[in-house]
């Protein structure tokens, strides 16, 4: 994944977990592409303090992903059922939509899925 649409990606699941100051540079930086002088200027501090907020404020968002792992069974999730799309468009056999059927089941539950 793009390093920007995956930071983006976590600031959607887990942005609210931030403080409002940090939710908010990461989405002028990665959701706006706004530069750390633009954002340092508009934020009234220093450059080096945005992109230390920029950097805390990534680490964390990497931790909740880590401990939670949200983005990841819905990345998982997602590529199943694009599969049971192409599966059932090809007039696949009954088992093998069986089986993707209980895979997406089984990380729905999130038992064993990940």
């Amino acid at each position: 994944m793009e390093k920007n649409f995956e930071i983006s990606m976590l600031l959607d699941t887990y942005g609210s977990l931030l403080t409002e100051r940090q939710r908010q540079m990461l989405q002028m930086h990665f959701d706006e592409d706004m530069s750390l002088a633009e954002i340092a200027e508009l934020t009234e501090i220093s450059r080096q303090g945005v992109r230390d907020a920029l950097v805390r404020g990534e680490q964390q968002l990497r931790q909740y992903e880590l401990a939670l792992g949200v983005l990841e069974r819905y990345n998982l999730q997602n590529n199943i059922i694009l599969e049971l799309i192409s599966l059932v468009k090809t007039d696949a056999d009954k088992n093998q939509l069986l089986e993707r059927l209980e895979k997406l089941r089984i990380i729905t539950e999130g038992t064993d899925g990940i």
